[in-house]
């Protein structure tokens, strides 16, 4: 007997995969559907309460209506569109308007303040950012985050990782190539790390490796 089980990275409106049209991608009927789907198959399998690292907008509905027993699913925490800066980490060629399905780009640190109240304002749970960002984008996001109450999880790597560390981060999703010495400063923070490794199988296995990627 287990109690229920907790996905801590998942993204339940994507609708980056091969199989969903192009222009279906976006598309707040169909990411909803995506993501009414995907409930039922976590609860299927056991999973009582996911931590959603970036969606469209309708995740708060979603949420809302697990939350009203109007829906059947895990319990939902909802960081909302996930913050990034023009050509950052999954936005690439996306061009620099500011919203872009699941994704808030975002310029500046002033920018990046704003883009965290508004995920705020929407009901998130939490924060997601992602590199590319400056250091002064990663430090006001986060302090923005944090003055807010809310935590704030990053994907980044290599010397994006030091900086999110430096700047308060709470923790730092399926992580690339790190140094011993910020391994270290992150369990002396108490930043957490979430391996989360299915996406190196869609990076090699189906997109066919780094090239084109940031």
């Amino acid at each position: 007997v287990l109690p229920g089980l907790i996905d801590l990275h998942t993204h339940l409106t994507d609708g980056q995969i091969a199989t969903i049209p192009p222009a279906l991608v976006n598309d707040m009927a169909d990411g909803m559907l995506r993501g009414i789907e995907r409930m039922r198959f976590y609860i299927e399998t056991g999973i009582t309460t996911v931590r959603d690292v970036g969606s469209l907008d309708g995740i708060f509905r979603l949420k809302a209506w697990v939350g009203e027993h109007r829906l059947t699913g895990p319990r939902v925490f909802a960081a909302g569109r996930l913050i990034t800066g023009p050509g950052g980490h999954s936005a690439e060629g996306l061009g620099s308007e500011p919203d872009q399905g699941l994704f808030r780009l975002a310029s500046g640190a002033d920018d990046w303040r704003k883009a965290v109240r508004e995920q705020f304002d929407r009901g998130a749970d939490f924060i997601k950012i992602t590199s590319h960002f400056s250091r002064d984008e990663v430090r006001a996001g986060i302090e923005e985050a944090h003055a807010l109450g809310l935590r704030v999880t990053c994907d980044c790597e290599t010397f994006y990782i030091d900086w999110a560390v430096d700047a308060g981060v709470d923790m730092i999703g399926h992580p690339l190539p790190r140094t011993d010495e910020v391994i270290q400063r992150m369990a002396a923070k108490g930043v957490a790390s979430i391996p989360t490794l299915v996406p190196y199988q869609y990076i090699f296995d189906d997109d066919g490796g780094y090239f084109g990627s940031t």
